[in-house]
């Protein structure tokens, strides 16, 4: 997977230990979901700011998920477009946390 392959400093090492899957095998490598160490009403306001930003839109996690975001990494996406992105999810999370 392409976010497994990256540098340490790129998406690999923002979605570390976060997958709502924990089992590698059975990820989605298209449809990426990713659970955050934060209140539910933080993740919002991170996506609230990745959206006024016009990076990110309907990134939120399925309702049934927990806190998180959900990434479209499919063949439509650019790599250095997902390398771009984890520089602002980087920036949104520690802004609300």
């Amino acid at each position: 997977f392409f976010y497994e392959k990256t540098s340490p400093t790129g998406l690999a090492a923002f979605m570390a230990n976060r997958f709502c899957c924990g089992i590698m095998f059975i990820r989605s490598n298209t449809s990426v979901c990713l659970t955050l160490d934060l209140p539910k009403e933080k993740v919002k306001e991170m996506e609230k700011l990745l959206e006024a930003e016009n990076v990110a839109l309907d990134i939120n996690s399925y309702r049934d998920a927990p806190p998180g975001l959900r990434i479209w990494c499919g063949a439509t996406v650019e790599e250095d477009d997902l390398q771009a992105l984890c520089e602002w999810l980087e920036y949104t999370y520690e802004q609300v946390k």
